[in-house]
């Protein structure tokens, strides 16, 4: 009987210490902006010391199991880090932890806006122009159709008047004006791809989604998101569009 009883008290308090060394247990809360207290969902949440990741609720909720010891890092597009350590109080404390995401300043450098010197992309005369040089006619600048001129007769007379009809048909101001429109369009796309990368960027598909680099080009591709879903929008309201968009390519 004895043998018994030694044996029972045995595995007790085995089961006893193996209960004290588990420190495991479930970390609960929700992430919410400071001083509005509005939830923040999709916020990225990662055990830094496992390499371990998760993603707050779409009302900032979360809920996963950690160790005493554990680094926490949550993160959210457009807020500062929050960084936190597991102790042994967060185990026996069992209400939700509220966190709370400052916003982010951001800084930029300045920028100089400068124009092209005239004439720039004109540095070649260009050949097969419609040139046409004239001794009768009464201007300083005989190839100027845009102006009238003045044709004398040989007999001392008045004369009669050139219109500028032969504008149309002077190659040289028809490349000028061809390469004012090729220049217009490369400024409006250029400035238009700047305006778009300030709300749809790799770094924010980086921190949305922890994409695998070798495939976010495609990812952002893919998306092929329209000037008016994202131009103007808020950072969150993007977010959504992100992560809807990747659990789509990850169906694929």
């Amino acid at each position: 009987m004895k043998k018994w009883i030694t044996l029972y008290l045995f595995i007790v308090s085995s089961a006893l210490c193996l209960g004290q060394n588990d420190s495991t247990f479930r970390f609960h809360g929700k992430v919410i902006e400071k001083g509005t207290f509005k939830p923040l969902g999709f916020a990225s949440i990662v055990v830094v010391n496992k390499n371990k990741g998760a993603a707050s609720r779409s009302d900032g909720s979360f809920s996963f199991p950690v160790n005493i010891g554990d680094e926490i890092r949550i993160t959210s597009v457009g807020y500062e880090p929050w960084l936190y350590t597991i102790s042994e109080i967060d185990r026996e404390d069992k209400r939700p932890y509220m966190v709370q995401l400052s916003e982010k300043v951001y800084e930029i450098d300045g920028v100089e806006i400068t124009d092209f010197a005239d004439n720039f992309y004109l540095k070649r005369q260009p050949r097969d122009t419609l040139k046409i040089v004239n001794p009768f006619l009464n201007s300083t600048n005989p190839t100027d159709w845009s102006k009238s001129q003045i044709v004398p007769l040989n007999n001392g007379q008045a004369g009669f008047a050139i219109t500028g009809i032969f504008n149309s048909f002077d190659r040289q101001l028809q490349q000028q004006k061809a390469l004012k429109e090729i220049s217009e369009a490369k400024r409006f796309m250029t400035e238009r791809q700047k305006n778009r990368e300030k709300y749809f960027n790799k770094d924010l598909v980086r921190r949305v989604t922890r994409i695998d680099e070798r495939v976010i080009d495609e990812f952002m591709d893919y998306c092929a998101f329209l000037d008016g879903e994202i131009i103007g929008k808020t950072e969150y309201e993007i977010t959504v569009k992100v992560l809807q968009k990747y659990q789509a390519f990850l169906r694929r």
